[in-house]
């Protein structure tokens, strides 16, 4: 059992890895913009993408915790397989919406029970201490994914850029038969599954326990890193960068928050744990309004900056969560955390797309500095009263 077991570890790595196999990732903005689409419209089909998260997030994260983490990482990929369908076969904007829809419906399945998974292999294994350390290397692995997607994605679209959309579709064919060999590490719960339990759930976790319900509050800011990524590809495309270079800033990008998160435990015990928790919003404040003073192509190795911040969150953020959770609710949890990072897209998103199409990207990113500001205020304020900070 416990070489089975084992072996959910290293496959969650290659799952990973071909997972952040974006290809499309790296030219989202310009394939889109070339169907027709303008920059509104591109963050339209990104918040349905996001909406669809936001309705499915907690039920996808409860339905990980009742059937199994298994079950629920394989309709994921099922998902996510027909989603990029939509993108790789169709040019129509409400055929790509669509595609978002199920692209997001993927996303839900597969966020909380891949990290419940990979926790609960660790439980298994008596190395439950290692998460931090483990949940690091995974998101190296999928940034070494968004690496070679990225080089290899600028080079497929300075020849045509529908093709990094049709490799994108085909990496998800391997992902899918790799989840059918994953071995469930879900506990079987004797309690009868009700709303009640659901809801004793939200209550316990949220109502009762303050330093949780802020912390996961404060992980919003995650939410902002999406929105810089489609904010990214337009400023690029304003300072005429090519297709090419794309791919290798990316490239660049990926490497960057790869090695920010493997070494992420690290950093956090360098600095501090209560620095780390500040820092990460003020630095990206900080890069944001140099983007909206400065358009110049000097300052774009200061992606690597924001996306390393990226990176760092996930082991930081996840192990505070994973700690303070207990098998029963732990994909829940971790599920309402990507709920409201994507609701903080939702609501932001088609409106920083307006700013961008109406005024210009310099406005949104400077407009969206300002937003990160003033909600960072708040969750760290309210991180002290609790005595997380």
């Amino acid at each position: 059992m416990s070489s089975t077991i084992k072996s959910n570890i290293w496959k969650m790595y290659v799952g990973t890895f071909l997972n952040e196999l974006m290809f499309l990732a790296a030219i989202v903005v310009p394939f889109l913009s070339s169907l027709g689409l303008s920059m509104q419209q591109i963050l339209i089909t990104e918040s349905i993408f996001a909406t669809t998260i936001f309705i499915l997030e907690i039920p996808s994260g409860y339905f990980a915790d009742r059937i199994g983490r298994k079950p629920s990482l394989i309709l994921g990929t099922i998902g996510w397989m027909i989603g990029m369908a939509f993108y790789a076969f169709s040019g129509d904007f409400l055929l790509i919406c669509l595609g978002a829809f199920f692209w997001g419906i993927g996303t839900s399945f597969n966020s909380g029970a891949n990290e419940a998974m990979l926790y609960e292999s660790l439980q298994h294994l008596n190395r439950e201490h290692e998460y931090k350390k483990v949940q690091g290397n995974v998101f190296f692995y999928g940034r070494i994914g968004a690496v070679i997607g990225g080089l290899c994605a600028g080079l497929m679209a300075s020849i045509n850029i529908s093709i990094p959309v049709y490799a994108t579709f085909f990496s998800c064919v391997p992902l899918f038969f790799l989840s059918l060999t994953l071995k469930e590490t879900r506990h079987e719960i004797e309690e009868k599954e009700t709303w009640n339990h659901f809801k004793r759930i939200f209550r316990e976790s949220f109502l009762h326990n303050k330093q949780l319900r802020y912390f996961i509050l404060f992980t919003s800011v995650s939410g902002f890193f999406t929105i810089e990524f489609w904010l990214a590809q337009k400023y690029w495309e304003f300072l005429n960068v090519s297709f090419f270079y794309f791919g290798l800033i990316v490239a660049g990008m990926s490497i960057c928050s790869a090695f920010v998160g493997k070494y992420g435990k690290e950093i956090e015990e360098f600095i501090g744990e209560k620095f780390s928790l500040i820092i990460i919003p003020l630095i990206a404040f900080v890069v944001w309004i140099i983007f909206a003073s400065v358009g110049a192509v000097w300052v774009i190795p200061l992606f690597f900056i924001t996306t390393g911040l990226r990176g760092f969150t996930v082991p930081i953020f996840n192990d505070f969560i994973q700690k303070h959770s207990t098998a029963d609710r732990r994909a829940t949890i971790m599920s309402v955390k990507v709920l409201l990072n994507r609701m903080v897209f939702l609501i932001c998103a088609p409106f920083l797309g307006w700013i961008t199409d109406v005024y210009s990207v310099q406005t949104a990113f400077l407009i969206m500095a300002g937003m990160l500001f003033g909600f960072s205020m708040i969750m760290i304020f309210c991180l002290r009263k609790v005595g997380v900070l």
